[in-house]
């Protein structure tokens, strides 16, 4: 599965390990804007979240393998956790699920990412953002096993990522 985005439209990805049906799902759902326009939003759903509620969350970081470029262009990113109990699928059809959750639903303060050059092939990691899932766990009506959303909003800046299977048909 690859995460590049060329063209223009909405787009919905779903990834499964393969392994069981309680297996982790990640949901990604995205809308294009033509090259040059900043302000992207992404955004990434982990089903099946296993955390107790209340724990103390001591690293949280999302992990992503760039493409076969090199991305040199300065890039940043404000990373924001939906503050939700249990998050909803992201729905087809509506253009706007990413945006008005970023804009409605979201945990205030956001992390900040510079993202450094990508060089190809190389895997990069978020700053830690564990106080945004410390903020998601500790609300009463969490339980582990519900789902997670995190919140990409481009402030500058694109790269392009590949997922960790690398496999680009799914």
């Amino acid at each position: 599965m690859a995460f590049i985005i060329n063209g223009t439209g909405r787009r919905t990805v779903e990834a499964h390990d393969g392994e069981d049906s309680n297996a982790a799902l990640l949901r990604i759902s995205y809308s294009n804007t033509p090259v040059g326009v900043t302000n992207q939003k992404v955004g990434l759903r982990f089903d099946e979240v296993r955390i107790p509620q209340g724990s103390t969350i001591t690293a949280a970081y999302i992990d992503f393998n760039s493409n076969n470029e090199t991305h040199a262009d300065p890039s940043t990113v404000n990373i924001y956790a939906e503050d939700v109990d249990h998050s909803a699928a992201f729905t087809a059809g509506n253009s706007n699920d990413v945006t008005n959750r970023i804009t409605n639903k979201t945990i205030n303060s956001p992390a900040a990412w510079v993202v450094p050059t990508w060089d190809p092939n190389t895997a990069y990691s978020t700053p830690d953002i564990k106080d945004l899932v410390q903020d998601v766990v500790n609300r009463p009506g969490w339980c582990g096993g519900n789902a997670m959303t995190f919140l990409l909003e481009s402030v500058t800046g694109t790269r392009k990522a590949i997922s960790d299977d690398g496999d680009s048909s799914t």
